[in-house]
């Protein structure tokens, strides 16, 4: 396969938890996926939150006035046959979709931007974080930083100062309006400036931006 970007790894994941993957795709999980930080990541988080549908399936069950309703419409018809042959598989499908709808109705939000393959922005769920992740940062003159701001429409806002090495992991329940901010489109765009800078209003040109889905 050729080089994956990490919507592309998280889609692999997902398909690897519900088994939907090519032969192409299988092997790439067996060989390269075994080493990939990015996809294990996304693999874990899916393997979690897919977990829990059979519990979710199992323990729902349409109410009776459902199946009294189909039953009467069947025997209302002069030709159709009066056995129930069909109610156990029909009561499966029926979990199986209201299971489903219940387990998508849980936020799950991954959206990632990766700011010219120096560092990497992915918002994730349960708890809700920003993670900043330092790939290949750019150097920076002494007593200078660079820093990661948002915009959408005509709103910017300054997130954090950028980690040179490692990563930053930024807490976002207990910042609900950044939090809700994140979960538009944008751009998110990176600044360098001197250290002392604070990321209430960005003065500088941004040197790296990435949109943000």
């Amino acid at each position: 396969m050729n080089a994956i970007d990490d919507n592309e790894l998280d889609r692999l994941a997902y398909a690897s938890v519900t088994g939907t993957l090519d032969a192409q795709e299988q092997a790439w999980v067996d060989n390269e996926g075994l080493y990939d930080d990015v996809f294990q990541a996304r693999l874990s988080y899916w393997q979690q939150h897919i977990s829990g549908l059979d519990h979710c399936v199992a323990e729902t069950v349409p109410p009776a006035h459902v199946w009294d309703k189909i039953a009467d419409a069947i025997e209302d018809k002069p030709n159709a046959s009066k056995t129930t042959w069909w109610l156990p598989f029909a009561m499966a499908a029926s979990m199986l979709i209201i299971g489903a709808l219940s387990f998508w109705q849980a936020p799950i939000s991954g959206t990632s931007v990766n700011l010219d393959n120096q560092w990497l922005v992915q918002l994730d769920t349960g708890p809700q974080q920003l993670i900043i992740k330092a790939d290949n940062p750019m150097d920076v003159p002494a007593g200078m930083v660079c820093n990661l701001w948002f915009k959408t429409g005509n709103t910017v806002v300054g997130i954090a100062q950028l980690p040179m090495h490692g990563t930053l992991t930024l807490d976002l329940d207990a910042n609900p309006q950044l939090r809700t901010l994140l979960n538009q489109a944008g751009t998110m765009m990176v600044t360098m400036d001197a250290a002392d800078t604070g990321l209430e209003v960005m003065l500088n040109q941004a040197l790296i931006n990435g949109q943000w889905l």
